[in-house]
């Protein structure tokens, strides 16, 4: 989750339920603290997807190429 949260929180288990109404399951949070911005933000891609999108886009136009 991203979004401001009071120190004396951090690093906590609540319990929640999903979703609030009449058939609702509960589950144990931990909502851990950073200090930068956006230090939970997913990884990114490695290189070697681009490499393979790339070789399979290379040999996508030369086996259409091949076959006109």
């Amino acid at each position: 989750m991203k979004g401001c949260l009071d120190i004396a929180q951090c690093n906590k288990t609540t319990d929640v339920d999903f979703p609030t109404g009449t058939n609702t399951t509960w589950y144990k949070m931990t909502k851990t603290c950073c200090n930068t911005d956006l230090c939970n933000a997913a990884t990114p891609l490695a290189n070697t997807h681009t490499l393979t999108i790339a070789i399979s886009s290379l040999a996508t136009l030369l086996l259409t190429k091949s076959l006109m």
